[in-house]
């Protein structure tokens, strides 16, 4: 975490949300990683087409069949979220893996695997915090959306309704819930 950002570290904004009423939220875009991140040097660690890392702009995508991959976001993302005991996260998905990925036996199964791990870890979020009001994928999110994601009656919203806030002097995105919660 920054300390220029953040000189009194997250947890004062978390507080400082919180003393108004509020329950904070964190967003992530925890799928990919960028060229400025050591893990986009974790070739094995990351989803492959023909032996080569997918790279699609600048980004590359975690292999969530990798025990590795889900050990690491355990600690990156949920002991995060346990820390700072947000209570609704926000997961983004800027970029497209593309017609697929190696360790199947196509590459569209490859990619339904994958999708198929994705929703295990979400549903291991929920499970290890289930105190979390909600997980939103936003529509720019539309490759989660589908098949893999329509069963899970718990989990998901999708929204496009976003809220910039100040906060000595740091901004925070923060979602808007306009839905009512069921009875």
């Amino acid at each position: 975490m920054s300390p220029e950002l953040f000189p009194s570290g997250l947890e004062s904004i978390v507080q400082q949300i919180r003393s108004c009423g509020m329950i904070p939220g964190i967003w992530f875009e925890l799928e990919n990683c960028g060229p400025l991140a050591e893990a986009y040097t974790w070739e094995r660690h990351l989803l492959q087409r023909d032996g080569i890392p997918i790279t699609s702009g600048q980004r590359r995508f975690w292999n969530f069949r990798d025990p590795f991959v889900i050990e690491y976001l355990s600690e990156k993302v949920i002991d995060f979220i346990k820390k700072y005991d947000f209570g609704y996260l926000k997961v983004d998905y800027n970029e497209t893996i593309g017609i697929g990925c190696d360790g199947a036996e196509s590459l569209g199964e490859g990619l339904r695997l994958q999708m198929e791990a994705v929703q295990n870890f979400f549903r291991r979020i929920r499970r290890e915090i289930p105190h979390l009001v909600e997980i939103r994928i936003p529509t720019a999110s539309g490759f989660q959306i589908g098949d893999v994601y329509s069963d899970d009656k718990t989990a998901f919203r999708i929204t496009r309704d976003i809220l910039s806030i100040r906060v000595k002097g740091n901004f925070i995105a923060a979602a808007v819930l306009l839905t009512s919660q069921p009875h």
